[in-house]
Formats: structure tokens, C-alpha cells, sequence
């Protein structure tokens, strides 16, 4: 994260815990202190620090330490991660069961959540990428891609923030 987004940060942890004596002062007196958080967060996405913060506000009665508000991101990371992997999951077993991941994406309701991460990857024919491996040619789903469709879906949803994401069953969807 810079400079900027640990302020941002900071000013949204001011807010959560108000009698906090490491906020006295404000911003403008933290400045070493948010400039100690940049450098030990310089790896976390400010999407990430701000899910941590929404989590670490429900959580904890004081200020989290540096290595709490790292758990945290790395535990929003790894739902990501998890989350595009299980959707990953579910859309081959889609691609089987219908004929097609189109098939399968035109059955799904609107406002469901993974026809949302499809569309925010950019419809279904964002799915599969090709790339070169070895003089070949490969076509593998887009991982990374969904992870950040994901993320931008989760973003437009707070109500998933918090370890409230989904249980993501596409058949589920379906009914």
C-alpha cells in the first residue's frame, strides 16, 4: 500500500476506535506511525487492507497491530483465492453437465453470484486464456482473472465483506 491509502486507512481506524490513545492527535501526528504501516503492508493491495480493516472492526475491541491487520489480509487473499478456485471448479463440471459454459451461463439468474464474476471477467468467453508453454500452444481457465472478478464483485456487495461470502454451489443458483 502507499503513503496515501495507509492514510486512507488510518483515518477509517480513527473512526472505529475513537478513545484509542495510539489516535490521539489525528492523522497529521501518526505520520511516522502510518509511515511504519506502509512499509511493513508494502505487499498488501489497498482493496485488501480495507477488507481487513471492515473485518478487524467487527473483531477487535482495540487497534489491531501491524500482525493482526496482515492476518487479516491474508486471510481476504486466501478467500479470494479459494473462492476462483471453487468457481473454476464448479464451471468444469458446468462445461459437462450442459454442453457448454455458455449453456450453462445462460441457465443462471441474474444477480447470481457467479454469473456477476463471469460478467465482470467480461462474459464467458473470458473464462479460458491461451498461452505459450514450451513451443505449444495451451488453453487453461483464467485463475487470476476470476480471482479479480471476485474481488470487483465482492467490492459492488459489501454485504459478502466479513467472512460472509458465499458458498458458492452453482446448482444452488440454479434452483
Amino acid at each position: 500500500m502507499t503513503n496515501r491509502e495507509m492514510t486512507e486507512i488510518f483515518s477509517a481506524m480513527l473512526l472505529a476506535w475513537p478513545n484509542a490513545e495510539v489516535f490521539k492527535g489525528g492523522v497529521e501526528r501518526l505520520a511516522p506511525t502510518i509511515k511504519l504501516w506502509t512499509n511493513c503492508t508494502a505487499d498488501i493491495d489497498f482493496w485488501t487492507g480495507q477488507q481487513a480493516v471492515y473485518r478487524l472492526c467487527r473483531s477487535c475491541k482495540f487497534p489491531p497491530t501491524i500482525a493482526e491487520f496482515r492476518e487479516q489480509a491474508d486471510r481476504v487473499n486466501a478467500e479470494m483465492r479459494a473462492i476462483a478456485g471453487q468457481t473454476v471448479w464448479e464451471l468444469r463440471g458446468a462445461d459437462s453437465l450442459y454442453g457448454s459454459v455458455e449453456a450453462f451461463y445462460e441457465k443462471l439468474p441474474k444477480g447470481a453470484f457467479t454469473r456477476e464474476v463471469i460478467d465482470a471477467l467480461g462474459g464467458p468467453g473470458a473464462l479460458l486464456v491461451t498461452v505459450g508453454h514450451g513451443g505449444e500452444k495451451l488453453t487453461m481457465w483464467n485463475v487470476s482473472g476470476m480471482e479479480a472478478a471476485c474481488r470487483a464483485v465482492v467490492s459492488e456487495r459489501p454485504e459478502l465483506i466479513g467472512g460472509n461470502l458465499p458458498a458458492l454451489i452453482c446448482k444452488k443458483e440454479m434452483v
